[in-house]
């Protein structure tokens, strides 16, 4: 397992950079484009995943017996129960895939052999996979997330869901008096931001998105 970087990553005038503190490594993860921050993001909240680790190796191959050394964006360690080995992970935005597609392919080749060599599973990201509904519902989320409740709607909106299977925001607020309306909203919002409602983290969270308690 790899659990620091091997590359550290300073500031750069062409692209996003900068540092992501993370629940799942002891060291804050440096990420050098906006999509790999994003990338980061989704890992922090996906449950299967353990832990990550940005600039994880160095990988050493040759074109023309010249030494060339490549390092993938990051490494993805996933709960045992679901008996996935782990990734190393090279995240592109697909037009950069296209453009310099001949200097990458012998990176990535380099990285399949070492990968079958040592366990792990190489696996390309672009945007077309992490700028998804979940990112959006992620972000969406974020500014509710550990935010101190106001027990009597929280007790409001759960006893609401004892009296059936599964409610919209919609729902809820419909029976709701108008003065209490944006409490109550903002209320069902951290429940969900916690996890103690679920709602389909796949698809964009609306007013009709379906909520339902955590079992």
């Amino acid at each position: 397992m790899f659990e620091k970087a091997v590359r550290k990553i300073g500031p750069n005038n062409r692209s996003i950079t900068g540092k992501q503190i993370s629940r799942k490594s002891p060291d804050s993860q440096h990420f050098e484009s906006s999509l790999e921050r994003d990338y980061l993001l989704l890992l922090e909240y996906d449950e299967v995943v353990l832990r990550f680790t940005a600039q994880p190796v160095t990988i050493t191959y040759y074109i023309n017996e010249q030494r060339r050394r490549y390092t993938p964006d990051v490494a993805v360690y996933f709960h045992p129960s679901i008996h996935r080995k782990p990734w190393l992970v090279e995240i592109k935005y697909q037009a950069d895939l296209i453009a310099h597609k001949a200097e990458l392919e012998p990176k990535f080749a380099a990285a399949r052999d070492y990968c079958r060599q040592c366990g792990y599973e190489f696996i390309i990201m672009t945007e077309a996979q992490i700028r998804t509904d979940k990112l959006h519902n992620i972000r969406f989320l974020s500014r509710y997330k550990g935010q101190k409740h106001e027990p009597t709607l929280r007790q409001a909106i759960l006893t609401s869901l004892n009296n059936q299977a599964q409610l919209t925001a919609r729902q809820l607020l419909s029976n709701a008096p108008t003065d209490i309306a944006g409490q109550l909203l903002y209320a069902l919002w951290q429940l969900v931001a916690d996890k103690e409602l679920l709602v389909d983290m796949n698809n964009k969270i609306i007013m009709d998105t379906l909520i339902w308690k955590k079992q």
